[in-house]
């Protein structure tokens, strides 16, 4: 494949690196987004500035497909500077990734990402910080111009320890 001149990628990812120009529409984007599909949403203060106010969030459940027991991660950038991050992706072929022993290692544990971590137990119990299976719920996101939340029921998640947990980004 070659290379598109216009965003650098190969022709089969210039849909998702897609670089949206000015003539493409007079509507400015939002802001702030929500993807249901995957319980993820980013805040941002402009689009006019090379060092936007930015927060990312993620309440995925767990027990999907190339999972991390993140639910309730976030990453936040200010000035130019990466405040909260995520470790990024892993090395799929690293001994047992895909079946339970996976979450013994850190970037797929809760220890390895931005979460609450509640009585921190030994994996030898099966317990690596998050249910593994857990369900999360979106109870509200809103989006004004002067700012943003997002409330997540991560209760199943934490279940082993609480009773009733949630999770808030307000931007």
């Amino acid at each position: 494949l070659k290379m598109s001149a216009e965003s650098g990628y190969t022709p089969v990812f210039d849909s998702v690196y897609y670089l949206k120009r000015a003539a493409d529409s007079a509507d400015e984007p939002p802001l702030d987004n929500y993807y249901g599909s995957v319980k993820s949403g980013s805040f941002r203060d402009s689009f006019d500035t090379a060092t936007p106010v930015f927060a990312g969030f993620h309440a995925m459940e767990n027990g999907t497909a190339h999972d991390h027991l993140d639910a309730g991660q976030f990453v936040f950038e200010a000035d130019g500077v990466r405040w909260a991050y995520d470790l990024g992706r892993d090395n799929y072929g690293l001994s047992g990734y895909f079946r339970e022993n996976g979450y013994r290692l850190y970037r797929k544990n809760a220890e390895g990402h931005n979460v609450l971590l509640i009585n921190p137990v030994s994996y030898t119990t099966g317990y690596y910080g998050q249910n593994t299976t857990g369900k999360t719920t979106l109870e509200r996101y809103e989006t004004e111009k002067n700012g943003a939340f997002a409330v997540f029921d991560l209760g199943d998640v934490y279940s082993r320890d609480v009773s009733e947990y949630r999770c808030g980004f307000y931007f």
